[in-house]
């Protein structure tokens, strides 16, 4: 297995169904493939979540750290990584909720952060809080899921906010450049989403 398109000509089910088997819930393969073109060997990367993108992950060779609490899609994505000649050596799965996990990690500087993990409220925020800061100047931020409301409230606040720039749209995914730092230091009065949204 040597490309993209060999993941997805492959389709691996690697995710509960609910109903006693497995199935793949992957990111749209337009976005697979964005990510194939923003991540190669040199890139540090981080998601909030585990499947298809975190086989892509190391398939391009990124530093890649993925958190899910699934152990069930963690030891899926380890057996299908080990039949298929994908290596795992520089990929960190870690079986842990991201609220517990992504505080305790390395504060290692981040090229490509991908948050798909829980989207029940509040944990995209929460993965968003923890990983923003650590991305690099230029650094992505991917969101998806914006058509629930926890995806779309991060679409919205940094749509509005100088600081990031929206690079990529996809039906409900989202790719913004982070353009300065200290995104979380700064008080509501200094957030332009909280000003929209007090203004309304």
């Amino acid at each position: 297995m040597r490309t993209t398109q060999d993941i997805l000509d492959a389709q691996p089910q690697l995710h509960r169904d609910g109903k006693g088997g497995f199935t793949s819930w992957t990111l749209p393969k337009e976005v697979l493939f964005y990510i194939d073109r923003m991540v190669d060997d040199t890139s540090v990367t981080l998601e909030t979540g585990a499947g298809v993108s975190t086989l892509l992950f190391a398939l391009k060779g990124a530093e890649h750290t993925a958190i899910a609490h699934h152990p069930d899609e963690i030891e899926n994505v380890r057996r299908y990584c080990m039949t298929h000649g994908i290596s795992l050596e520089r990929v960190d799965l870690i079986n842990n909720r991201s609220e517990f996990a992504l505080p305790n990690l390395p504060k290692i500087p981040l090229d490509f952060v991908l948050i798909d993990g829980r989207h029940a409220f509040p944990s995209p925020f929460v993965d968003w809080y923890f990983t923003v800061d650590r991305l690099k100047i230029g650094g992505i931020m991917l969101v998806d899921d914006t058509n629930l409301k926890t995806g779309q409230i991060l679409k919205e606040f940094m749509s509005v906010d100088h600081r990031f720039e929206l690079v990529k749209e996809f039906d409900n995914t989202v790719a913004f450049k982070k353009l300065e730092t200290d995104i979380t230091l700064f008080e509501f009065d200094r957030q332009p989403w909280m000003l929209v949204r007090n203004a309304d």
